[in-house]
């Protein structure tokens, strides 16, 4: 039986998350998003990115943004997300999940669930009520997996993306309790 951890992620997780990143992208969007975006978004641009959210220095402090955790699976990160406050008018006053991904080979068994529910717990934790999300309407598993977890399609954002510009569904939780509770 593997054993799965769900933690805070760690400044020295920059190289596992990038890597996961990367992974996971092209699993979940190849085929989706144009074929260009995937010699950009490479493991050098990706791992400058959490490099730089992982610095200590970089973070705010004050109320501890972004929120990073890591699910691991006998020790080798499989997943993540992270969360901050939302920016985009349809999903404030909520926390908006800025990534969540978790490799092929770890679906199926919770450690997505797992993530949110961490999350969720933090965000509640920091005086944030709800959570909002936005998913590429084509990436069906994800649509389901956010409808079996309790979240609400409330309206569509265009997310400019650091290379490609795309139409996303929002999904929110306005009861945390739900994703806090689930099992």
């Amino acid at each position: 039986m593997s054993l799965v951890l769900v933690r805070p992620a760690r400044e020295a997780d920059a190289f596992a998350i990038a890597d996961v990143h990367v992974r996971a992208w092209d699993e979940s969007y190849r085929g989706i998003a144009p074929d260009h975006v995937f010699d950009v978004l490479n493991i050098e641009r990706r791992l400058a990115q959490w490099t730089s959210l992982l610095d200590p220095a970089k973070q705010d402090a004050a109320n501890s943004w972004p929120i990073i955790r890591v699910a691991e699976r006998d020790g080798e990160i499989v997943g993540f997300v992270a969360a901050r406050p939302a920016t985009a008018e349809i999903m404030a006053p909520r926390a908006q999940v800025m990534t969540l991904y978790v490799l092929a080979e770890a679906q199926g068994q919770g450690l997505g669930r797992a993530l949110l529910k961490s999350i969720a717990r933090a965000v509640s934790e920091r005086g944030l009520s709800g959570l909002a999300l936005g998913v590429l309407p084509e990436n069906h598993s994800a649509i389901g997996f956010y409808q079996r977890l309790g979240g609400t399609p409330i309206g569509t954002i265009i997310d400019p993306g650091p290379v490609w510009r795309s139409e996303e569904t929002v999904f929110v939780w306005d009861d945390l309790s739900v994703l806090i509770g689930a099992n």
